[in-house]
């Protein structure tokens, strides 16, 4: 009787471990190319360890933002002979910027899950802060009237810098963009629909009809520092 109640304690005990083991073994995992993403573009998903040919539900839902507990439509994987897929999803609008996303993909037979967080955080503006920083004193040249402080233009001597030359050509095109407005023309330069203006310049579309009289001539200078900045010379 005692090695019959031995036996079936240790057939338990194995069954127990073979069960522990297999579980482990049926982790599913989900992992995304990158953690975050800029608008209009594609997030390369890859999920593993779920059940060999079937079908895999996968969600994206908004955890951190002005929607936060929204979710998007769900697509269907098949996972393939090991229990593996590959899928992606589409940053469809510039309105997910700053935000946080989470995806879970959900197996249809096993009920096995796995998460992954990923962004669409605000992108870095090129930066073409001058030297000494940037003077708020409205007379927009460096050195004055503080020396070593830096603006839109050169001033007098000092180590203060400038993103503009004495010409008005950008020291740094890629950062500095300098626009100007003809007075009284009939095609003036205007941003094309839908353009923003934190959007990267780089996409700036622009184009050109009568936008009205102007009181006044002007060039308007924008320059990427840590957010879009404007500044107007007569």
């Amino acid at each position: 009787m005692k090695s019959h109640l031995r036996l079936a304690r240790l057939l338990w005990a194995l069954c127990a471990l073979a069960c522990i083991a297999l579980s482990g073994a049926q982790a599913a995992t989900l992992t995304t190319d990158r953690e975050d993403y800029a608008p209009f573009s594609s997030v390369q998903i890859t999920g593993a360890g779920f059940e060999p040919g079937e079908m895999v539900t996968n969600q994206v839902v908004q955890v951190e933002g002005p929607l936060a507990g929204l979710a998007y439509d769900a697509w269907g994987v098949t996972a393939d002979s090991n229990g593996s897929f590959i899928t992606t999803w589409y940053v469809f609008t510039q309105d997910l910027l700053g935000t946080t996303l989470q995806l879970t993909a959900t197996g249809q037979s096993s009920g096995l899950t796995a998460t992954v967080i990923f962004s669409d955080s605000l992108p870095p503006a090129p930066v073409s802060v001058p030297v000494g920083g940037f003077g708020i004193d409205g007379d927009l040249q460096a050195n004055t009237p503080i020396v070593g402080i830096g603006d839109w233009i050169p001033g007098p001597a000092g180590a203060g810098g400038a993103v503009l030359d004495s010409a008005g050509n950008p020291i740094n095109p890629l950062a500095t963009f300098h626009l100007i407005d003809a007075y009284e023309s009939g095609l003036d330069d205007n941003f094309g629909g839908g353009d923003k203006v934190h959007d990267d310049p780089n996409t700036w579309g622009w184009v050109k009809n009568p936008v009205g009289d102007k009181a006044i001539a002007g060039a308007t200078t924008a320059t990427r520092i840590s957010t879009l900045s404007f500044s107007s010379t007569p």
